[in-house]
């Protein structure tokens, strides 16, 4: 039983650490995307546009192992929908944003490699993944810390 658990949270951990690489990678996109717009993705499309661009490049939620149908020798052949939630918020400051970093709001839960982008609509957003336990993710090393969150604020002014 306890080497079972102890592989079970291997595992995790080793999704976490490709969630986070994918969190990272969503960011930097934002990041392009804010620096030629002068905005966040607000409308469908543009979201819709920008959830295609992460598509390319991750091709894979790392808590959903890729099964191989053995009988019939064939992969799941279904193209990976990188599961984007979208908030906007425009009441939102730096401070509140501080605030979600230190904790989260209890609502904010979804399904394992959720990516979810929070933005004030101006020039703040706040990037968070669900882990296995479908909450932001955290160091479970370190329960004490605070989620494992990215959040910048975009200033374009030279």
């Amino acid at each position: 039983m306890t080497e079972q658990y102890i592989c079970t949270i291997r595992a995790i951990l080793e999704a976490d650490h490709e969630m986070f690489i994918q969190l990272k990678f969503v960011a930097h996109k934002l990041e392009q995307f804010y620096a030629s717009h002068k905005h966040f993705p607000r409308t469908d499309e543009e979201r819709a546009s920008f959830k295609q661009s992460l598509a390319k490049f991750i091709i894979a939620n790392p808590y959903h192992p890729i099964v191989k149908d053995l009988i019939q020798n064939k992969m799941d052949t279904a193209p990976y929908q990188v599961p984007v939630f979208w908030m906007e918020d425009k009441s939102l400051d730096q401070q509140a944003f501080e605030q979600f970093l230190k904790k989260p709001d209890p609502s904010w839960q979804g399904e394992p490699g959720t990516i979810f982008i929070l933005t004030n609509g101006d020039n703040i957003y706040l990037l968070f993944a669900a882990t296995a336990d479908r909450l932001p993710m955290r160091d479970f090393a370190a329960p004490n810390q605070p989620p494992r969150m990215i959040c910048k604020q975009i200033n374009l002014q030279m």
